[in-house]
């Protein structure tokens, strides 16, 4: 059931915590108290299920596909080794991180988004328009 007219997830990386973030936007006739039970539904289910076979190929193959993205100009790969040479004391432990997370089981991405999608963990933003017709008409 179509109930979003998009739904996007991101995880923002950082040194310290990270930032695991979805945007989604409503189809106009669907509550947003509906759309956001829908994704907490989704995201308890990830938690509790873990992917399967299937999803964690496809994640090592978009994974895969990255590192390629991210090695193929000289300024891309300077970025990546200047980041980890900044932050980890290490540019070479940009191997390490990618093999690490190719090597990633069903059950540490369960545990993992168990830990992660909590209420404690959880913020929400809704921003909604002033009126149907845009603010002029307010």
């Amino acid at each position: 059931e179509e109930i979003a007219l998009s739904l996007s997830l991101s995880l923002d990386e950082r040194r310290g915590p990270s930032l695991f973030r979805g945007f989604a936007l409503a189809r106009p006739d669907v509550p947003l108290e509906r759309l956001e039970k829908e994704i907490r539904e989704a995201l308890s289910e990830f938690a509790e299920k873990g992917p399967s076979e299937r999803e964690m190929e496809r994640a090592r193959r978009n994974l895969a596909a990255e590192a390629v993205r991210l090695t193929q100009t000289t300024q891309a790969i300077a970025f990546l080794l200047s980041e980890y040479g900044v932050y980890d004391g290490d540019a070479s432990l940009w191997k390490n991180d990618f093999e690490a997370l190719l090597d990633m089981d069903r059950e540490s991405v369960r545990e993992a988004a168990a830990f992660a999608f909590t209420e404690e963990r959880l913020s929400v933003v809704t921003v909604e328009p002033s009126s149907p017709h845009g603010p002029e008409s307010a």
